[in-house]
This record gives structure tokens, sequence and C-alpha cells, in this order.
């Protein structure tokens, strides 16, 4: 005789069962926490490193202070390093320069150099009193080569010129030169040696200004400021805001991934607790058969508890695995928030938020046996069943009791449309934003392309050039890795040929605009005739005149322009009546009757060859603060605009309202199943049993999914619509937005046949 055992894992059929739910929703939540942890510390981590090595990674600095404030500082408990530095005076290019304008010479003991984060770019430090460390930009300034080994005259000025009015003419050997940092760091006005000597030097007779910088230790960085009270009456006390931003005079709002780890925290202790009641319910049955065996209370949460550990373990261990990889994913594409680098990630943070979000599973775990308490798990004598009799009724059509079934299900209709309504509102509006986010970070990075830019190109002349001196030292700035300059000359009259003869009233007034052969490639696209596809001659030149300026049947063959030289016949080898949207708006000429012209037209014209307009690309691998600071100290004349700042801003914008769209849309949608998958432990087999007592009736299935099909239509459209009311109205939304038109009918669709699939598979289970 063959013995069945008892069918204890008899589950339905369906991917939202619980223990396939739960996997899920464990696997998601410990894929975004590792996830966040890691990016966050890496990315955080990599811009404090980028920041030391740009501003110092000294915490607190007392400038013209004394021998004790620097002896009370590096004897302090919670100073963990402290140097300083000394500036003996200032340095003049000898012969001839009168005015110490190159920089500050003086000494930095190991320690400042280390605090400050200040190294070599060849070279080493003077060990000799003839020996002289230059910083880079000083020795730009010099006009010297960096060959080492050379000999400096330098003017050295004292800093008290009362005391000593004449320089001081000193030679000195290059032997090192130093990284530029002196322009960067937050000193309010007090100088930084950029000419680095020996403690021995004869210029180090009487240090004129001493400046301490200190490095706290971890555990007493945040308490920094109390450390004022050890500096002298006469010393100025700075914090480095510029590299730690919580010394600045706004304190940093909590960081968005925070909140979204709460939120993933208390989401998946949530869901856990939902879900495991839910399988409880549903193996109730089992369950008691294994007590009606035999099976002890023990033995029952024995059994129970070692599945779900089982459970537990298999989703989460690929969920932190695949946190880690996508982590890493993220951080390999240049450019993303200072290129984060996932090995300077803070172990213990890491560990700790596994940790919460284990302890968040095994609580809500353990709470979800309550629901097993209260089960009758001891044998109970089963109540007999009062036979009665049945009267003789009347047949009722399908579609009268099809109508009272809907009447009677009209709360869980609400419920169901309420449901709806909220996980529409929680999907409209996060999906927009980061729609929204992304569609503004792609449309300036088309825009403005460059990462810095000297000038601007208005439709007045310039009033301010640079020559090609001053435009060669931004290209040999640090982190520059190209540069597009454009030259433009002041306004000049100019006079048209219309098919060979001279036009009426066409003298006008424009201005000559030379580029550089890539650019003027770009333009000669925008051109009717399209793309030229060769070199202009040194005769040629594109003409900008706008649609509604000069009719477009005019075909103007060649130009003559007043120069100093006299009447210039330049020939128009193509006409641009309007710019493409491809083409970057940085690049987009404001003025009507501009003539554009490679640079050696421009020079051989103009006679000049100097810049009213420079872009700037940056290296990807260098330290862009860095480049920022040196290129903000840049005088030649034009304004300073730093595009990259924006450029970065809409970049983690986007970034964020991704990263909270997926996690708020993925919490929200296995929510929403979660919750009706509740329901389903209650009504399934009550909708199974009404769906076959139609098909008896003679209703055809076609006939139910019809039904199903408009009940679920009229659900998404009561619910989506109500969202979508909300949506437009919170989001500023307006009419013409086609992303916000499409995610409202996409959210409406998809629900649509989502209720739908969700209720047939009823149907088809019915007609089995």
């Amino acid at each position: 005789m063959t013995h069945h055992k008892p069918e204890t894992k008899k589950r339905r059929s369906g991917l939202w069962l619980p223990d396939r739910s739960l996997s899920v929703i464990l696997f998601l939540i410990f894929l975004f926490g590792v996830f966040s942890v890691i990016y966050t510390d890496s990315t955080n981590a990599s811009q404090e490193e980028q920041r030391r090595l740009a501003y110092g990674s000294w915490h607190i600095a007392a400038y013209d202070t004394d021998q004790e404030t620097c002896r009370l500082f590096q004897s302090h408990a919670t100073v963990q390093t402290a140097g300083y530095m000394e500036i003996y005076g200032s340095i003049a290019k000898a012969p001839g320069q009168t005015e110490p304008v190159l920089g500050s010479i003086g000494y930095a003991d190991p320690n400042a150099l280390a605090v400050g984060s200040i190294v070599l770019l060849n070279g080493r430090l003077p060990n000799t009193k003839n020996e002289i460390a230059v910083e880079a930009d000083a020795l730009r300034r010099l006009g010297l080569s960096g060959t080492l080994g050379q000999q400096l005259t330098l003017a050295v000025f004292p800093s008290d010129v009362r005391s000593a009015p004449r320089a001081a003419i000193q030679t000195y050997q290059l032997c090192g030169i130093v990284r530029n940092y002196s322009k960067n760091w937050k000193t309010d006005g007090y100088p930084l040696p950029s000419f680095f000597v020996c403690k021995n030097s004869p210029d180090a007779t009487e240090p004129a200004l001493l400046h301490v910088f200190a490095q706290m230790k971890p555990a007493f960085a945040a308490n920094a400021a109390e450390l004022s009270s050890l500096c002298s009456w006469h010393s100025y006390f700075v914090q480095n805001d510029f590299t730690y931003p919580q010394y600045g005079k706004e304190p940093d709002p909590a960081p968005l991934f925070s909140v979204l780890q709460m939120i993933l925290l208390l989401s998946g202790a949530l869901l856990t607790l939902t879900l495991m009641q839910a399988d409880i319910r549903q193996r109730s049955h089992s369950l008691l058969i294994l007590r009606t065996l035999g099976a002890s209370r023990a033995q029952i949460f024995h059994f129970f508890l070692r599945e779900k550990a089982r459970l537990i373990g298999s989703s989460s261990g690929p969920g932190i695995l695949c946190g880690i990889l996508l982590a890493y994913l993220v951080s390999l594409p240049p450019g993303l928030l200072a290129g984060p680098d996932i090995c300077s990630i803070r172990i213990p943070h890491l560990i700790k938020m596994v940790f919460c979000l284990y302890a968040g599973v095994i609580l809500a775990s353990a709470a979800s046996l309550g629901s097993l308490l209260h089960m009758p798990l001891k044998n109970a004598s089963c109540r007999q069943v009062r036979k009665t009799r049945f009267r003789r009724r009347t047949k009722k059509h399908p579609d009268t009791i099809a109508c009272l079934f809907r009447a009677s299900d009209r709360r869980y209709h609400f419920f169901q449309t309420m449901l709806t309504f909220a996980a529409a509102v929680f999907l409209f509006i996060p999906v927009y934003r980061a729609l929204h986010a992304g569609n503004a970070y792609l449309q300036y990075q088309n825009d403005f392309p460059e990462d810095y830019t000297f000038g601007t190109l208005s439709s007045a002349p310039p009033h301010s050039t640079i020559t090609e001196d001053a435009l060669l030292q931004i290209r040999e700035t640090y982190g520059v890795k190209d540069t597009m300059a454009v030259s433009v000359s002041g306004s000049c009259r100019i006079r048209a040929l219309d098919s060979g003869n001279r036009t009426k009233d066409t003298d006008v007034w424009g201005m000559l605009i030379g580029c550089e052969d890539g650019l003027l490639l770009r333009y000669s696209k925008e051109t009717d005739s399209g793309s030229l596809g060769k070199k202009l001659a040194p005769d040629e030149i594109l003409l900008y005149l706008p649609e509604d300026r000069v009719s477009a049947d005019h075909s103007f063959k060649e130009i003559y322009i007043d120069t100093d030289k006299g009447e210039k016949k330049l020939t128009v080898a193509g006409i641009i009546r309007s710019f493409s949207d491809s083409l970057p708006k940085s690049y987009r000429l404001p003025h009507p009757y501009s003539i554009l012209c490679s640079q050696d037209t421009y020079r051989s014209i103009w006679g000049r060859s100097d810049y009213a307009f420079v872009q700037i690309f940056q290296d990807d691998t260098s330290i862009a603060y860095q480049t920022a600071a040196e290129l903000s100290h840049q005088e030649n004349g034009l304004y300073f605009h730093n595009k990259r700042i924006e450029r970065v801003r809409l970049l983690q914008e986007l970034i964020s309202q991704t990263m909270l769209a997926l996690l708020l849309c993925t919490s929200v949608f296995l929510a929403a199943m979660s919750i009706r998958l509740e329901f389903d432990s209650f009504y399934g087999k009550q909708l199974y049993e009404r769906y076959r007592i139609l098909h008896r009736l003679g209703m055809s299935k076609k006939e139910l999914q019809k039904m199903l099909f408009r009940k679920a239509f009229l659900n998404s459209l009561t619910g989506c619509g109500a969202a979508a009311f909300v949506f437009w109205n919170v989001c500023n939304v307006k009419g013409s937005d086609l992303w916000a038109v499409l995610l409202t009918l996409g959210g409406f669709v998809l629900n649509w046949m989502l209720l739908f699939a969700y209720d047939n598979r009823y149907v088809s289970k019915g007609f089995s």
C-alpha cells in the first residue's frame, strides 16, 4: 500500500506567490541598499580627495601668528599634524621690475607640505642656500621654461619696505617645480610662498609672516573651531571650508541617499511582514495537517523559520553582490560626479547598512509569527454541518448574476481605484522629475559643450579682448585639454552685390568674426547649401543673414567691406539664414550681417589677432577644482564663466532623481502587488467560484473577459485620471509637455493591462 505524504508545500501557480514576491523584494532592497552606500561613500571620498589636492587637507589655519601659537597647535591632543610656513618677502623680476608682483618667497616645513598636499611636479625641494623651488604658475610669469638647473636672478623685496626699501638681487638655481596651490587656498588676502627656499637661506634671517596649518584627528574635526582660543590676539583664524563644506556658513542638507536608505529599511521591514503573514494564511491548511499528524509547535516553528532563513539568505546574497557590481559599473563612465572610486568606500558604513537591513527583515519575520501563534494548531472537533433543504429557484440570467456580483463588490472596487490612484501618484511624480532632469541635462550639454569660457559672443562689438600670449597662458593652464578661440572685430561697413549688381540700400554695419578651422567647418554646415566640404580660400567668407533681414531669394555672391587699408572684396561661399537645433547656443551669432572667415583671413583684413571669446574644454582625468581655480585667476580682461559647475549640478540632479524614481517605482509597484496578493488570499477562491458559476449559467469566456476588460478600463481611468490631475498640479506641468502626456497615457495603459491580466487568470481557472 502506498502512503501519500501530506502536501506541506502545496502552492498556487503564478508569479506573485508570497515566497516569490518576498524573494524579489529582498533582492531589490539589498541591491539598492548596498548600491546607495557604496556610491555615496565612494563619491564623497573621491570629491573630498580632489578637494584636498586642490585646497589642502588642513582643517584650520592661523595666519600672521607667532611661534607660541605654532607650539600650542603642534602639542594639542586633538591635532593630528600641524605645520608652518614662513614668509620672508616678495619677488620681482630683476632688473627693471620695481613692483613685487611675482609672488612671495618663504619656507614650508615637511608637515605644512603634507597637510597642504603640496607636491612637486619635477625635481626636489632646496637643500642649500642657493637653490630654489618655484611654483609652476610663478615660473610661467617669469617667462622661463621648466628646465631644472637653470639660473634665476630675482629681486627680493622684504615685507617691511621701510626697513630695507631696496631690493636685494639674488641668484638661485632652480631645483624643483611645485604644483600650483597658492591661488586655490582660502587665505583672506594673506600671501603664501610661491618661491621656496631652505631654512638656512640668506633671506631667512627673520620671517615677516608666520602661518600655521593644522589637520585635526577625525574624531575631533567637527569641533575644530574650538582651537581658535589657542591663537594669539593678532592671529587670523580660518577654517578650510573649501575642502570641508561643513565649515561653510550654511550647513549642508541631509543627503538624499540617506533618506532613501531609511525608506528602504522601513519598506523592507513592512513588505516582509505583510508577505510572511500572507504566506502563513495561505498555508494554514498545510500547517494544520502537520499539527494533526503529530508535529509539535516547536517543530512547526523550526520548519517555518528554517525555510524563511534559507529564503532570506538566497535572496540577500545575490542582492549584495549585484549592488557592488552596479556601483562598479556606474563608476566606470567618466565625468560622473568626479569619477567615484568604489575602492574608497567606508567598509564600516557598508557593514552597518547590511546589518540594519538584516535586522529589519529578521524583526519583521519575528513579528509575523504572531499570526502563526493565533492559528488553532491543536486538534479540534469538526462541527456538524446542518443539512438544509434547498428550495427550487428560478433560473437567473448570467448578466443579472454578474450585475449582482458587481454590486456586492463596490467596496472592493473602490479600494482598487484608491490603490491605483495612490500607486499612480507615486509613479508619475518621480518619473516625470527624472525625465525633466534628464532633458535639462542633455539640453544644457548640447547648448554649452564647453567647460569654461572667457568673454561672450554679443550683438555689440567687444569692449575688451585678449592677446595671443594670454591665450597661450590659458592653453598651458593645468587640466586644459583644448580651446576654441574666436576673434571679433569692431563694426565695419558692408556693401553687398546681388548677382553681380550692387543692390539698393545694402550698406549695413556688421562685424568680422575669425574662427578656427574646426569651428568654421561647423558653421559651413549651417549654410543654405549645406556642408561646403572644403577649406575656405583666403578671400572666401560665410555670411550670416537672418531671414527677417533679407529675402531668401537674394543670392549674394560678393561683398565689400571698409578696412584701414581701403575697400576689401570678399567672395560669399555660403549664407546662413538660421541655425539648426543641433548647433550649440554658445556658437550662435546674435549679430546679423556677421562675416565668418578663417583666422588667417581675419588677420589679413583686420590686422590684429586679438580674441574676444574663448571656449575651454577640460581633460576628464584632471582635477576640476584646481583647473577652475587657476582659470578664475587669469588676468586677461575677459569675464570668466564656469559652465562645468552648472553641468555637474544638473548631472547630480539627474542621478538623484533617477535613483529616487527607480527606488520609489520599484517599491510602489511591489507594494501594490503585495496588497493585491493580500486580497487574493481572501477573495481568490470567491472570484474563482463566481466565474465558474457564470460559466455554468451560460456566459462564455469571451463575454467574461469583455466584462473584466471594461471593469479594468473604468478602474484605470478613474484612478489614473485623478492621479494625473494631482500630478499636473503638483509638478506645474504645461499642457504641451509631451513627456507628461506620454507618461500619463503610459501609466493608464499599463495599469489597465495589469488589472485585466490579474483578474483574467481566475477566468481561465474557472473555465478549466
